[in-house]
C-alpha cells in the first residue's frame, strides 16, 4: 500500500493542530529514502523549515502527523538561507589587488549625497546573493511542478505529486500530469528515474513508454 503526498498537504501535531504544509520532500536520488520534509508555514510572510523524518508518527491521505513529543518547529533550520557574496573580478596574481571599501544599498544605482555634501552617483551591487539548502549533502528537495524529462530529454509532463511506502519513507511513484484544460495524469515507478536535478526529473524510458501507461484514476 502506498500513500499519496502533495504540496500543500496538513502537517499536525499529535493534538490535530495544524502547523505547516508540505512544500517538498527531500530525496535521495540513488535509494529514493527520504530524509526530511521541508514545512512551509504562514501566509502573507512564508517560511520554510526542513523537518527530519524521524519527526514524523504518521502519514495518511490527508495529512502528516508528528510525534506526540513535537509540537514546536521554531528550532528547525530553514530551508534556505541567504547571504551576500562579495564578486570580486579574477586577477593573475592577489598581491596586485587593491581592495576598496564599497557601501552598498539595495535595488538600482541612484544619486545621493556624498561624504563632503556633494551630489554623487551611488555605485551598483558589489555583491551577489547565494543561496544555500539546509538538506543533507548528496539529496534533492523534489517539489510539485518540476520537470519530468525522458531518455531523449523531451519533456514528457511536470511533477504533480509522489506516492511513498506504507512505512513513509521511500518514494514509490512520482505521478506526472500533463496538459492544460484536459490535464493527464500517468503513475511513473521510481526505479525509471536515472538523475534528479535541482529543476527536474530524468527518465531511462521513452515517450512512448509513458504514453504507453493508462491514465492514473484517483480512488474515492
Amino acid at each position: 500500500m502506498t500513500t499519496r503526498i502533495q504540496a500543500g498537504m496538513d502537517i499536525l501535531t499529535a493534538d490535530n493542530e495544524k502547523v505547516g504544509e508540505v512544500a517538498r520532500l527531500v530525496v535521495d536520488p540513488q535509494t529514493h529514502e527520504i530524509s526530511h520534509i521541508v514545512v512551509e508555514q504562514g501566509f502573507i510572510f512564508k517560511e520554510s523549515r526542513v523537518l527530519p523524518l524521524t519527526w514524523i508518527d504518521d502519514t495518511t491521505s490527508k495529512a502528516v502527523q508528528l510525534r506526540d513529543d513535537v509540537d514546536d518547529l521554531d528550532t528547525l533550520p530553514p530551508f534556505e538561507e541567504k547571504e551576500f557574496v562579495t564578486e570580486l573580478p579574477e586577477h593573475e596574481e592577489e598581491e596586485d589587488v587593491q581592495v576598496l571599501p564599497l557601501y552598498w544599498y539595495p535595488s538600482h544605482g541612484a544619486t545621493g549625497w556624498g561624504p563632503t555634501g556633494g551630489l554623487s552617483l551611488a555605485i551598483t551591487s558589489p555583491y551577489m546573493i547565494q543561496t544555500q539548502q539546509n538538506i543533507p549533502e548528496g539529496t534533492v528537495a523534489l517539489e510539485e511542478g518540476m520537470q519530468v524529462l525522458d531518455k531523449f530529454e523531451e519533456h514528457v509532463g511536470d511533477v504533480a505529486s509522489l506516492f511513498v511506502d506504507e512505512d513513509g519513507e521511500r518514494v514509490t511513484h512520482i505521478l506526472i500530469s500533463k496538459g492544460f484544460l484536459l490535464t493527464e495524469e500517468k503513475r511513473i515507478p521510481a526505479h525509471w528515474i536515472t538523475r534528479v536535478l535541482s529543476d527536474s526529473i530524468h527518465l531511462a524510458v521513452s515517450r512512448a513508454l509513458i504514453e504507453s501507461l493508462p491514465e492514473h484514476e484517483t480512488s474515492a
